[in-house]
């Protein structure tokens, strides 16, 4: 379980935490790791914090997207995200949901959000009394399931189909965020277990050297073909 600044947070499949590696401590606030997601599957964020005084906001992005946000009471040291009310009386889960089928036309991205569940921890005061809202609708973006394509997923984060639920109403307060006290933010990066795999092998290889593109030509000249459609450079396993 990753863990910043005194909070910690997980993804969990049912009751089960998917596994995490190549865990990295990005700056003094933020954490990055690695789980490996399934397709069609329910998931859920759990994060926990070691203050009882202090009151944060918790904000979830799926794949760039802002998704979802809640408020933590000082008193309060845990929480479970597993979805989002999207009627008064209509709940969505979070799920990796299929990609739509694309076709062959998909616009080039290197959008580093797509393929992740970034969720930032901002300590705040609160500063009214609750009040009741109606719930808001979510609406799924076709383009980043184009993008996710491009990275070999064959699923993203998201919210899966409506169910019906008893009638509930938004609750919310107004914040004032505490920019002295430090914050979290935890990024996973979700991959296919077979892309997981690749990764750890790569991770195990051997230092890489440039070759240039004249070089490669010299040794195979076919390739050139190929280098002209968007490839500048390879990197070969030194021997």
């Amino acid at each position: 379980m990753p863990v910043c600044n005194g909070y910690s947070c997980s993804i969990f499949i049912e009751d089960s935490p998917l596994l995490e590696s190549d865990t990295t401590r990005i700056n003094s606030a933020s954490v990055g790791t690695y789980i490996q997601s399934r397709d069609n599957a329910e998931f859920n964020i759990r994060l926990e914090k070691e203050s009882r005084s202090q009151a944060v906001v918790v904000k979830v992005y799926l794949d760039g997207i802002p998704s979802y946000s809640l408020v933590m009471r000082p008193e309060r040291t845990d929480a479970r995200i597993n979805g989002r009310m999207v009627s008064n009386t209509e709940f969505r889960p979070l799920m990796f949901t299929p990609l739509l089928q694309c076709g062959a036309m998909m616009a080039k991205t290197s959008d580093p959000s797509v393929g992740t569940i970034r969720i930032e921890v901002l300590p705040c005061q609160i500063t009214s009394d609750e009040t009741l809202l109606n719930h808001t609708d979510y609406e799924d973006s076709g383009m980043i399931d184009q993008k996710a394509q491009e990275i070999g997923l064959t699923h993203r984060s998201g919210f899966g189909p409506r169910r019906t639920v008893k009638e509930t109403k938004r609750r919310t307060v107004d914040v004032a965020y505490d920019y002295a006290v430090p914050g979290a933010q935890f990024i996973f990066n979700y991959r296919r277990k077979g892309a997981l795999e690749l990764c750890e092998i790569f991770s195990q290889c051997k230092p890489v050297q440039l070759i240039s593109y004249n070089d490669i030509v010299a040794l195979q000249p076919g390739i050139g073909d190929l280098l002209s459609e968007g490839f500048t450079s390879l990197k070969l396993e030194q021997s």
